[in-house]
């Protein structure tokens, strides 16, 4: 579930059985470039410490960026600039 109004990433499950198979990766893909082409510049999302999600967004570029009111990891993700945007 990727959410605009909170620029946010708010959930993204992968049926048991199909990990692995790179639906994960196109998911997140997919939701990442909807916020982004929205016009978001930042997004976020939390997960648990101890979870493979938090390894997985490592994996795709998401930055640590603190711990969240219910004690779970904060990452974040930036939008990528070009030298020639303004």
């Amino acid at each position: 579930i990727a959410d605009n109004d909170a620029r946010s990433l708010f959930a993204l499950f992968i049926q048991p059985g199909f990990e692995g198979c790179g639906l994960g990766s196109e998911l997140l893909n997919r939701a990442v470039n909807w916020l982004f082409d929205s016009g978001v510049g930042t997004i976020w999302l939390t997960t648990g410490r101890t979870t493979r999600a938090a390894e997985f967004y490592r994996r795709h570029g998401w930055i640590e960026t603190g711990v969240a009111p219910n004690d779970q990891l904060r990452f974040e993700l930036r939008k990528p600039t070009h030298e020639c945007e303004p």
